[in-house]
């Protein structure tokens, strides 16, 4: 998210800076900066602030350690925990389970 939130600043910027540029927006003088230039400036300041509230909470979650198999929602095999396959049937049909 800080980087959505760097790379929208830069845009924001070189918008700004280059509206009145008339080799690089032909026409400049009939343009000027808009309600869409206010909602990219609203839209990378809310950004900003998700991106720290969401940095602050990853880190209040998952502390100093690293994160264990558990937390996603199953757990992981290890090597001597393969499942094994079940007993062959005693009178070899396929459907003997």
């Amino acid at each position: 998210m800080f980087f959505v939130a760097i790379l929208l600043f830069i845009i924001i910027v070189i918008v700004g800076v280059k509206s009145g540029d008339r080799i690089w927006m032909p026409r400049a003088d009939l343009i000027w900066l808009s309600w869409g230039y206010a909602a990219a400036c609203l839209s990378n300041f809310f950004t900003a602030i998700a991106a720290f509230f969401f940095a602050k909470e990853a880190k209040a979650f998952w502390g100093s350690k690293p994160p264990m198999p558990e937390m996603f929602g199953f757990p992981m095999f290890r090597q001597g925990d393969a499942a094994m396959e079940p007993p062959p049937a005693e009178n070899s049909s396929v459907f003997a389970y």
